[in-house]
């Protein structure tokens, strides 16, 4: 096994003493498992993101399809107003 310095500062290390007594451990020994607790809850949280991953991106991609939907049925309705326009004018030099 490796011997890892730390630096804790005095108040924290009180309460890792104090609960390693309580718990009839060594300091070392409750430090070990906080790690490995914090250890796996990073892992669980990486994985759970992983997996949550793909649902937002579905949710981007839809909600980006739906934009580009809107903003296609919008330069239609333009297109059609110009076309309208043009043909008001058409109407109006042939009526002349």
């Amino acid at each position: 096994m490796s011997r890892v310095m730390i630096t804790v500062p005095d108040e924290l290390l009180s309460e890792i003493d104090q609960a390693a007594q309580i718990e009839h451990r060594s300091r070392s020994e409750l430090i070990r498992e906080a790690m490995r607790h914090y250890l796996k809850q990073q892992r669980q949280s990486a994985r759970s993101s992983a997996l949550l991953a793909p649902i937002e991106a579905a949710g981007i991609i839809e909600r980006l399809r739906t934009q580009a939907e809107q903003r296609a049925h919008h330069a239609r309705d333009t297109t059609d107003i110009i076309r309208s326009f043009r043909g008001e004018l058409d109407d109006v030099d042939h009526a002349e």
